[in-house]
């Protein structure tokens, strides 16, 4: 039995997610030292920090498609602030990244990803959060 072309797609997605995954599994290892030929041990702080997400680095299936999700210790942002509410965030939002495009282009702007969850507003169909604001 073939699969469909669908179905071979998401597999494709899913293994390019995988791959994506243990790569920067793998650099986070090196970095802290959990891997052969790392750097130095993280400072107290930075090991407090790495705590909270330590569960990641043996990431189920279900993780990695939502791993974004995961990133708020980090960016201190969620999906949850992306979803339709019948306020004026959207707008709001759209207005600052206009401005900004105004000002610096498109040259600069990348899009959130949304290969392992990411998230943000989809206008015009990409996808932007306060992260891709921050940083564009």
């Amino acid at each position: 039995m073939s699969q469909s072309p669908d179905r071979l797609a998401v597999d494709a997605e899913t293994q390019r997610a995988q791959a994506a995954y243990e790569r920067a599994r793998d650099a986070v290892l090196t970095m802290t030292g959990g891997a052969a030929g790392g750097a130095a041990a993280p400072s107290a702080y930075w090991r407090e920090e790495l705590e909270t997400i330590d569960y990641m680095i043996e990431a189920s299936p279900l993780i990695l498609r939502k791993l974004r999700h995961h990133a708020f210790h980090i960016t201190g942002i969620r999906p949850y602030d992306y979803r339709s509410k019948g306020d004026n965030r959207r707008e709001y939002f759209e207005a600052r990244l206009h401005a900004l495009r105004e000002l610096g282009g498109e040259r600069l702007l990348v899009p959130e990803s949304p290969a392992l969850g990411g998230f943000g507003f989809d206008i015009g169909g990409r996808l932007f959060n306060v992260d891709t604001l921050k940083f564009f």
